[in-house]
């Protein structure tokens, strides 16, 4: 038999392993699931969250105000510095801004790169011999000479 639930919220019981998520973390309910569903908790999600603010959080880490960041963005015609595409990462939300890559030594703001290429380069360590030895490696791979 499959376990039920009742949401707290909606108060429709739904199939618990199917309709609610898996909370890892310290959860209210003893076998880890959720108290609400899917479908309330993502209401719930979209309510409590501001992109503004979290996007304002993001650059005091980087001591850059939001009209700083946007003189970059339009510096950078709104792409990538690195491939020279806008970004296509999102969430539930939409699409995410392009994040602030800096130099993890000094600290100093490098420039709006998508997340895909800040990853790379976060995955790289930013070192580059490293980086270079890679790409050379990875072009011999992709033209069969590996």
């Amino acid at each position: 038999m499959i376990a039920t639930r009742e949401c707290s919220i909606c108060r429709v019981e739904y199939p618990v392993t199917s309709e609610y998520y898996y909370r890892w973390e310290k959860c209210k309910t003893n076998d880890g699931f959720d108290y609400r569903c899917k479908n309330c908790s993502k209401i719930n999600d979209k309510k409590r969250y501001d992109p503004k603010k979290k996007r304002n959080a993001n650059l005091k880490k980087y001591d850059l105000t939001l009209e700083g960041y946007n003189k970059m963005l339009s510096n950078q015609n709104g792409v990538c510095l690195i491939c020279e595409q806008e970004e296509t990462k999102g969430n539930q939300f939409g699409v995410q801004p392009l994040s602030v890559d800096h130099n993890h030594k000094t600290g100093e703001v490098r420039g709006l790169l998508c997340k895909r290429c800040n990853t790379f380069l976060g995955i790289c360590n930013d070192d580059i011999p490293y980086l270079s030895r890679f790409l050379y490696r990875c072009i011999k791979y992709l033209k069969g000479e590996l």
